[in-house]
């Protein structure tokens, strides 16, 4: 199941969540992003991933839109290629061995591209942006248990690329700090057993 609830400005009011899908297992992937000009929070299960879109008032419905139907662990977006779409990047099956990058082609959703290594339990996939440049940040917690990001290489032809940050440290979830001189990308390396701060500079 999934809920929602309005969190008001008064913090001693209990939440009311209330169910508004039913029938996603293992729903494991949040990420908020936009769907169709709107705020949306994607989420992913078994059953595929689908886009929440909330109402325009408190009790309203939402609307609920599947947009891919195979199994998929954990999901991220943005405009990875600068043409004004947005492409998703996501972990396939439920933390599973492979990290994919897919683009809306004529109506369809096609895999632009996988990182070649493929191992069990995928665990890190965001959107950030590095430097101004749009970018997906993925990490793996077997194999090389690699921290990676993923962006579209200058030149001709269009292709995307992956960046090592740095093998052997299994990360579980990162997070981007923009600042004005660098950013910061923040990595729970859960395999090495350590927090990470990686340094991006101009």
């Amino acid at each position: 199941k999934v809920y929602a609830a309005e969190l008001g400005a008064d913090w001693d009011v209990p939440l009311q969540p209330r169910v508004i899908k039913e029938g996603l297992f293992r729903n494991h992937g949040y990420a908020r992003s936009t769907w169709k000009g709107h705020d949306a929070g994607l989420i992913t299960s078994d059953q595929g991933a689908f886009a929440f879109t909330p109402p325009e008032t408190p009790h309203g419905d939402w609307t609920i839109e599947r947009f891919m139907d195979w199994q998929i662990s954990d999901i991220a977006a943005c405009d990875i290629d600068g043409d004004g779409e947005l492409e998703y990047a996501t972990i396939e099956p439920w933390h599973g061995q492979y990290f994919r990058i897919y683009k809306k082609v004529n109506g369809a959703f096609v895999r632009i591209w996988e990182h070649p290594e493929v191992a069990d339990f995928y665990h890190v996939v965001i959107n950030a942006r590095l430097r101004g440049e749009h970018v997906f940040i993925g990490g793996c917690r077997r194999g090389s248990q690699q921290l990676f990001y993923v962006h579209a290489r200058a030149g001709t032809p269009f292709a995307l690329e992956a960046i090592t940050l740095e093998d052997g440290v299994g990360p579980s979830n990162v997070a981007v700090l923009n600042q004005e001189n660098r950013d910061v990308i923040v990595s729970a390396n859960r395999e090495k057993g350590e927090a990470a701060l990686y340094f991006v500079t101009d």
